[in-house]
């Protein structure tokens, strides 16, 4: 019986055991589930807050973008209309216009100048040479004259000998001889006649003058008279014939003479009229290119005073609404005095009527004054403070648009140097004047000179001006 209560209580204890075992795990088991479902809800907190601050870092950086966008959008404004309206940069454009123009013409000169040295070069070169060939050509002919001089003197020399060694024969061989001389002397003033016709046709080719060929006709006669002559006389005909080689001879130089003196007349005709129709041409450039360079200084200068007109203008301007402003405020301020010590007046009066048609007690009148007196210190605190919030707008305001113009100013500036940068390279040597105003420009224009690009299609392509 005993082990059976023992075995009871021990299977009750033992029972215990499991359920406290099974309590215990079951409550482990919760906790582990609650600290999971902790973790877990931490998990899902720390997520959302990650969101949470990745979403307001997007939306600060995309503010942050949209504000950098908004103020690169305002400034591209504001340098487009720098572009279109900023005086200072369309008379920069205008004096950089003209700039390319001179340089334009100067290179076109230079060209032309290139062009004349050329064709001058080309000229005296073809002159040279057809002056060579001219007298090649007048020494060959020379030579066959010689020539055929020295061939008609040893056949004269030649029938003289006969005519003499006839002279000594009998009469049959001195009338041969007769005939055979007049022959000859026939064939001679053939060969002479037309010699000196080859010798005027050439002459008609190279001269085509009367007076060449009236010597030719003269010359011709003389010849025809002298053969008659030498048929009359032999001895007469020799002389004749020496004193012709000797007159021929005369001739001949001075043909050369005068053909080397027609020469040079013409050559030098030919010079005083070239040089002074490039002289005249020459003038004539001049002329336009000062023309092109005052037309161009004279705008530039219009430009300048016009610009000077305005700043003086704005000065004025600004000057003369400076003291309106003044002159204003003071009035208001005047005004406000004014109206202060009116309503103060006119409330005292109001109070004290009050207080008199109301019959309050001298306390109570005291109290009420006060209170007045308070209430109207309130009414003119506010209206000061008003009056104060008004002039701090009107400064703001003013600040506001003191740092527009400034910032409008220093965006003319840069975009009148970013023009010098661009395009001083290309115009060097033919800025105008007053482009470079201070050591800046100067610096820059030094800087573009030693590597500046050309740009000038650049500046033509967003101004459509050249």
């Amino acid at each position: 019986m005993l082990s059976s209560d023992a075995k009871l209580v021990k299977g009750y204890v033992d029972a215990d055991a499991r359920v406290d075992r099974l309590r215990r795990t079951n409550r482990q088991r919760a906790l582990q589930a609650e600290l999971s479902q902790a973790e877990a809800d931490e998990a899902r907190e720390a997520d959302a807050m990650r969101k949470r601050r990745a979403a307001v870092r997007e939306e600060a950086l995309a503010e942050e973008l949209a504000a950098q966008r908004a103020a690169e959008l305002r400034r591209e404004k504001l340098v487009q209309l720098a572009r279109q309206q900023a005086p200072e940069l369309r008379a920069l454009e205008s004096k950089l216009q003209a700039a390319y123009t001179a340089k334009e013409r100067c290179n076109q000169m230079e060209e032309v100048k290139q062009t004349k040295h050329r064709e001058k070069v080309e000229e005296k070169a073809w002159g040279d040479q057809a002056f060579r060939a001219a007298q090649e050509h007048e020494r060959i002919e020379v030579e066959k004259r010689l020539a055929q001089q020295e061939k008609l003197r040893a056949e004269q020399e030649a029938l003289l000998q006969q005519a003499a060694e006839r002279a000594a024969a009998q009469r049959l061989a001195q009338e041969q001889y007769l005939r055979e001389k007049k022959e000859v002397d026939a064939v001679i003033a053939k060969v002479q006649e037309e010699d000196y016709l080859d010798h005027l046709a050439k002459l008609n080719k190279q001269r085509a003058t009367r007076e060449e060929h009236d010597t030719f006709m003269e010359k011709r006669r003389e010849i025809l008279a002298d053969e008659a002559q030498r048929e009359r006389d032999e001895e007469e005909e020799i002389r004749r014939f020496m004193a012709e080689q000797s007159k021929r001879k005369e001739s001949d130089e001075k043909l050369k003479r005068e053909k080397e003196a027609a020469k040079a007349k013409i050559l030098e005709e030919q010079t005083r009229r070239i040089n002074e129709e490039r002289r005249k041409k020459e003038e004539l450039e001049e002329l336009i290119d000062d023309l092109y360079t005052e037309q161009a200084a004279a705008k530039a200068r219009e430009a300048a005073a016009a610009e000077a007109e305005r700043r003086r203008r704005d000065k004025e301007l600004m000057i003369a609404e400076n003291e309106k402003q003044k002159r204003l405020k003071e009035e208001r301020r005047r005004q406000e005095q004014l109206e202060e010590q009116e309503f103060r007046r006119k409330m005292m009066e109001k109070f004290a009527e009050d207080d008199r048609i109301d019959e309050m007690n001298r306390q109570k009148r005291a109290a009420a004054k006060a209170e007045h007196s308070r209430k109207v210190a309130e009414l003119l605190e506010e209206k000061r403070r008003i009056a104060e919030q008004d002039r701090l707008r009107e400064e703001e305001i003013a600040a506001q648009a003191r740092a527009r113009e400034e910032e409008f100013q220093q965006i003319v500036e840069e975009e009148r140097q970013r023009l010098l940068r661009e395009h001083a390279a290309n115009l060097d040597g033919h800025l105008p004047k007053g482009v470079v105003q201070n050591n800046n420009d100067a610096d820059i224009v030094r800087g573009a000179r030693s590597g500046g690009p050309n740009l000038r299609a650049q500046f033509a392509a967003s101004h459509g001006k050249f």
